[in-house]
């Protein structure tokens, strides 16, 4: 049995049941549906630029961890790019990404990027569909992190393709009846809820956000997989989303406390507290775009809008969201700095070398 080898049980979950921590009835959770949403102000389009190969781009990632790396899916193409700075020219352009055999001639649903520490190497985390279901796959943004790869390639937990099991957080989900739930998009977790392990928030075909966790089968043989073990939130939706991959929710990582929940179907972007999956917020966005995707870097909110012209807009970070991308910011510059900064072991090594015994 997956998980056991972990001590983790696959979550067994009531598709109405709230969240651990919430007690909402019938009537609360009617009025956290009707929330209304504030404006979300400050757009700025970016001039955005993709290669010719592209045939749609359907979702972006980047985080204050991934400096300013950011990286967007086609439908079979990843690509990457770097996001504009104050000393740079304010366009973003997108290169097609180094091969990577394991998404190659799949269709892509999402993707979402890992980095060793602030500062340091990413890579990104494809979700991609075969016939056998959702997979996850790591795949390299550009020759230098592959470089990198090599001498720090332990830091990353998750760069075997594995399995996504989100179908097993439904009893109810048999052949012939409900239509099977999947994931669609995926944003990793900085720590799971007790702490260890690897986790992962993903939305899902039936407008839920569970997170899921790796395991591996008894004896660590076998290919890893991803197992729901905490629902976060049952989105209310407009219709149908399963079946408009355009209308689909796209989770993000706002910051280690908050996770963005797009929803193009209501143009709205939710924030949810990542441990407890309240609703903390909700914001408007400009109604004349279709938004498909969205990440956080810094201070900033990157969505992507979709059309015949592509483009991503930048928007500032809600005041209330701001104090934790700062500290995170703080975070990712104390540990640029200090990647090129000697140790104090190591200064009083090289002054040790100088002195002249008696």
């Amino acid at each position: 049995m997956l998980l056991l080898a972990c001590g983790i049980q696959p979550m067994q979950v009531d598709p109405l049941r709230q969240p651990s921590g919430h007690h909402h009835g019938p009537h609360d959770q009617q009025l956290l549906g009707m929330r209304e949403p504030e404006i979300l102000v400050g757009a700025e389009p970016i001039a955005t630029r993709w290669p010719r190969t592209l045939e749609w781009p359907t979702s972006i990632a980047c985080s204050s961890k991934a400096g300013r790396s950011v990286v967007a899916t086609g439908r079979f193409d990843l690509y990457a790019a770097q996001l504009p700075g104050d000393d740079t020219e304010r366009n973003l352009t997108f290169l097609e990404a180094p091969p990577c055999a394991q998404i190659e001639g799949q269709p892509l649903l999402d993707v979402t990027l890992t980095c060793g520490r602030p500062g340091g190497p990413c890579t990104a985390l494809v979700l991609h569909q075969d016939a056998g279901g959702e997979r996850l796959s790591a795949c390299k943004i550009s020759t230098a992190t592959a470089e990198r790869f090599g001498m720090e390639g332990g830091s990353f937990p998750f760069l075997a393709t594995s399995r996504m099991n989100v179908a097993d957080s439904r009893p109810d989900d048999t052949v012939g009846g409900s239509a099977r739930e999947e994931a669609t998009s995926i944003a990793v977790a900085e720590q799971c809820q007790d702490g260890g392990g690897s986790c992962a928030f993903v939305g899902t075909t039936s407008s839920r956000v569970i997170e899921v966790r790796m395991g591996t089968s008894s004896g660590g043989q076998g290919e890893p997989s991803w197992f729901p073990t905490h629902l976060l939130q049952s989105m209310q939706t407009t219709g149908n989303v399963g079946l408009a991959s355009s209308q689909r929710l796209r989770v993000s990582s706002i910051d280690s406390l908050h996770l963005g929940v797009l929803r193009p179907d209501q143009h709205w972007l939710d924030v949810l507290n990542s441990k407890s999956g309240e609703l903390v917020g909700r914001w408007q966005l400009p109604t004349d775009k279709r938004w498909v995707s969205a990440c956080s870097a810094e201070a900033s909110l990157y969505v992507l809008a979709a059309g015949h012209d592509p483009q991503v807009w930048r928007f500032p970070l809600p005041r209330m969201l701001q104090p934790a991308a700062q500290h995170n910011v703080m975070i990712s510059d104390t540990a640029e700095r200090d990647e090129h900064r000697p140790s104090r072991q190591k200064q009083r090594a090289r002054q040790k070398a100088f002195l002249i015994p008696d």
